[in-house]
């Protein structure tokens, strides 16, 4: 009986001296397991890509075709790489309008990200005028964990029309952290250079992937035009380029339009009035700079007197029935009132 038992005594000390000896192994002995690097984090900066989202592009055999003319493919700026072959575009109500009955995008659903960042650098534009500050679209951080952050984009901090139009007097860009970083050819028939700008949006929670990210409409009259994108890391060492200069000076306009937008029953002022202006200025037939009315329900438009052959106005509020009105040279008002009648 004992005799028969030590073959198996044996084994089962082989056995343990075999798991004894894997347990005492270094980790630099095991073999790596495939799933060893999961957790590092993903090369930075990364370049988004949008080319499936392309509303427009560039195509060599048509050059006059791109709105960016010389601008396209690989670009540096502020020592970070961006591809710039093609542009996305939100659609907003105007170029809506203008498109009527074809099948276009609202929102881009879905832009790849699929790392953690502190940074997202922009080159981008909008189609139209809109107010100042007013939200065009909304960049929304989707995280993996389930969460969501949004990035307002604002005409006039972070976007400008991609084109400096007549009644545009002085070019103004709230944001900081927005800059020119291209002017394109003057066009002769609107007297203007097209243009775009470049923006760093802070990542509000940069320990966090992000899976994707999706440019959600404001639908407001402006589209919003995504050229490129990349994210990156927070560097304070890193190369900035400089911005082109804003025209801030090269306009002066001497005709002032001041209106007051009333309720037409009470005479209390209206704020918040949306007042859309359009003129005609040398031969050129152009949408103005739209604003706000304020507490007072005043508004204040410039124009080149000498230039103006003609200036219209459409003034409304979400409560009221919209107004338009419309003048010739020389008989441009100084000051207007518009009442406004409630809506039934």
């Amino acid at each position: 009986m004992r005799n028969r038992c030590l073959p198996a005594l044996g084994a089962l000390l082989m056995l343990l001296g075999l798991f004894t000896g894997c347990k005492k192994k270094s980790a630099t002995e095991l073999p790596a397991s495939p799933l060893a690097n999961t957790s590092a984090p993903d090369p930075l900066p990364f370049k988004l890509e949008l080319r499936h989202f392309y509303t427009g592009g560039w195509h060599a055999d048509r050059p006059q075709e791109w709105l960016y003319e010389d601008f396209h493919g690989e670009q540096v700026i502020d020592g970070l790489p961006f591809n710039v072959d093609g542009y996305c575009e939100a659609y907003g109500k105007r170029n809506l309008q203008w498109h009527r009955g074809q099948n276009l995008p609202l929102d881009l659903v879905g832009i790849r990200v699929g790392r953690a960042f502190d940074e997202l650098h922009l080159i981008h534009e909008a189609r139209f005028r809109e107010t100042p500050g007013c939200t065009i679209a909304n960049l929304q951080l989707n995280y993996v964990d389930g969460s969501h952050a949004d990035l307002p984009i604002q005409y006039g901090y972070q976007v400008l029309d991609i084109s400096r139009l007549l009644p545009e007097e002085t070019e103004v860009i709230a944001d900081p952290q927005t800059k020119i970083i291209w002017r394109g050819k003057k066009l002769t028939s609107y007297d203007v250079n097209r243009r775009l700008t470049k923006s760093l949006l802070v990542n509000p929670h940069p320990e966090k992937i992000v899976q994707t990210m999706d440019v959600l409409n404001a639908h407001t009259r402006a589209s919003y035009v995504l050229a490129a994108a990349t994210v990156a890391r927070r560097d304070a060492g890193r190369t900035v380029t400089s911005g082109l200069l804003l025209n801030v000076t090269a306009r002066h306009y001497d005709g002032t339009l001041t209106i007051r937008v009333v309720d037409d029953q009470t005479g209390l002022p209206i704020a918040n009035a949306d007042c859309e202006p359009g003129m005609q200025i040398d031969q050129a037939n152009t949408v103005g700079d739209p604003v706000l009315s304020d507490v007072n329900g005043e508004a204040v438009f410039k124009y080149p007197t000498a230039r103006t052959k003609s200036l219209y106005l459409i003034v409304g509020h979400p409560q009221y029935q919209q107004q338009y009105r419309s003048w010739t040279e020389g008989q441009i008002p100084v000051t207007n009132i518009f009442r406004l009648s409630k809506k039934p």
